[in-house]
């Protein structure tokens, strides 16, 4: 957009025209035709100012294709969120579920991990986090029940190291590696036993 909303006539230089290797578009790339000119040093296309038509103009610089390609893929504006980690607090009713959902995110070309909360998930989930750079998984990952597999007659009741085992694996299949970032599958596990009751009169 020009500078001012208004020139007056002695501010305009109109019916000018170039036959090339002197004025290009912001995208590199060349113009040849009617252009107008200001004393504030705008150029713009068009014999005069035309709203719908005029471009603005930039010096023409002779530039390899490879440049401009790298130039224009520069000036793309990734408008993508920031995002912060995020440390886990387990709270009662996480007790009295049983499980937590964690939310990890890992650097696509490095071996860097980044737990974060479920609004920042949902945001990558949208691609307000550069789907490009980062890739994200969903863990369900029990912290109450038997530290060891109980087995009755037929029925097999999987300890909590176990079933947190296997989320992890699950879970590498989109994030690889992910096993060196989650270490303890035992991590904030608690003795569902020690629980206190939920209060029904809604005092606690």
């Amino acid at each position: 957009m020009r500078v001012k909303a208004y020139y007056s006539a002695n501010e305009i230089i109109s019916n000018l025209y170039t036959s090339g290797l002197e004025y290009m578009t912001s995208d590199n790339i060349e113009y040849i035709g009617l252009y107008h000119k200001y004393t504030t040093g705008e150029v713009y296309s068009e014999s005069t100012w035309n709203e719908q038509k005029s471009i603005k103009l930039i010096t023409y610089k002779n530039q390899h294709p490879n440049v401009i390609a790298y130039n224009n893929i520069s000036n793309i504006n990734l408008d993508y969120n920031p995002f912060k980690t995020y440390n886990v607090v387990i709270t009662k009713q996480d007790i009295v579920n049983g499980f937590i959902n964690r939310y990890i995110l890992k650097k696509i070309n490095e071996f860097k991990f980044y737990e974060v909360n479920k609004k920042t998930y949902n945001e990558y989930q949208n691609a307000r986090i550069d789907p490009s750079l980062y890739l994200a998984a969903e863990i369900i990952w029990e912290i109450t029940g038997p530290l060891n597999t109980i087995q009755d007659d037929s029925v097999i009741i999987n300890s909590v190291r176990s079933k947190n085992i296997s989320a992890i694996a699950r879970a590498e299949k989109k994030l690889p590696n992910l096993s060196t970032y989650l270490t303890d599958p035992l991590q904030y596990y608690s003795d569902n036993d020690n629980v206190t009751p939920v209060d029904i009169n809604g005092l606690d």
